[in-house]
Formats: structure tokens, sequence, C-alpha cells
């Protein structure tokens, strides 16, 4: 006879298996598969309480940065500001972070200024409380375009940039390692014709 807690986590693992698939869908632009597995991911977590938390907020994450990516910037905001103070308050720091980072992004692009540093601060104050540090270098990224766009202020946009370089390479984040390396490029070149 199997015993229940082999059964748990079997389908713990299945489930783990599914939100994978789900950000790889997303990663890929394989937007309309990515709805239909997060809707059946969330209609099983919907009847599990809190039992999938921490797959709910990761499902719900990779939700948001889809529709981000879209330019769906309000669906976007919906999804992940009905969640995100519980994101908050979960063990699930690195997902929070994320989730924060993730609606600073989204209001920056809103050109919210207030609304923006806000969530990017919120992101931050959970990354040193709690040492994620494998997104501080999107943090910083996005900082450095909040200096860019809101304030002006290319030095910093500059500085904020070098550093998040610095994370990203430490922590392997491709990403990140990307989009400091143009940025740093564009900003040496302005700061350069200024001079």
């Amino acid at each position: 006879m199997l015993s229940l807690g082999w059964i748990a986590t079997a389908q713990d693992s299945s489930i783990a298996k599914e939100v994978e698939k789900l950000k790889h869908l997303v990663e890929y632009n394989q937007y309309e598969q990515a709805q239909k597995k997060a809707d059946s991911l969330l209609l099983i977590f919907n009847k599990s309480g809190d039992k999938y938390l921490e797959y709910e907020l990761s499902v719900t994450l990779q939700l948001g940065l889809m529709y981000e990516t879209k330019e769906d910037n309000n669906k976007a905001l919906e999804i992940l500001l009905k969640v995100v103070d519980k994101a908050n308050q979960s063990n699930y720091h690195n997902t929070a972070c994320h989730i924060n980072i993730i609606i600073a992004l989204v209001y920056e692009k809103r050109l919210e200024q207030e609304l923006a540093k806000k969530y990017l601060d919120d992101a931050d104050k959970i990354r040193i409380k709690h040492n994620v540090q494998e997104l501080y270098s999107t943090i910083l990224v996005r900082r450095s375009l909040y200096h860019r766009w809101f304030t002006k202020d290319l030095d910093s946009a500059l500085y904020y940039t070098k550093k998040g370089y610095e994370f990203a390479k430490q922590y392997n984040n491709e990403y990140d390692i990307v989009e400091s390396s143009l940025m740093i490029a564009i900003y040496e070149a302005n700061l350069t014709r200024w001079v």
C-alpha cells in the first residue's frame, strides 16, 4: 500500500514540473499555451487553499511577466497587485521580490514615477531583509533606468548599471548582463557627448 506522504510528494513534484513548463512557455512567447496552463494550475490552487501558495505565486508572476512582455500593462498590474501583499507576507521571498520588480517596471513604463520607486524600493527591502541576492542585478538595472527616465541623472544611471553588471556576472544572470552591457555603452556615449 502506498503511503499518503509519497502520494503528496509525487503530486508536488508533478505540479512543480508543470510550473516549470509554464515558465518556459512564457520565456519562449507561447502565450496562448501559457495562459491555458496557468488557468489549469490556478484552478488546482484555488481548490487547495494555501497548500500550493509557492506555486500559485510563481504562476501569477509568470502571468504578470507574460502580460508585461505583451505590453498589456493594465492586465499585468491587475494580476500582480492582487497577490503582492500575499507574496510580501509569505516565506517565498525570491518570488515576492520579483513580483515587486515587475510591478515597478510596469509603473515605470506607464511613467508613474512615485509608484515605480515605491515598488522598486519594496523589492530592495525584501532583498536586503531576506538576502535575495540573485535578483540584486535586476533591481540595480531597474534603478538605473529609473534614474535615466525620471531624474535624468546619467551619472547615477551609469553607476547603478555598472554595479548591476557586476552582480549579474556574479549570479550568471544572462539577461541583466546583456541589458547592462548595452546600457553602459549608451550611457558612456551620452556622457562623453556632454563633456
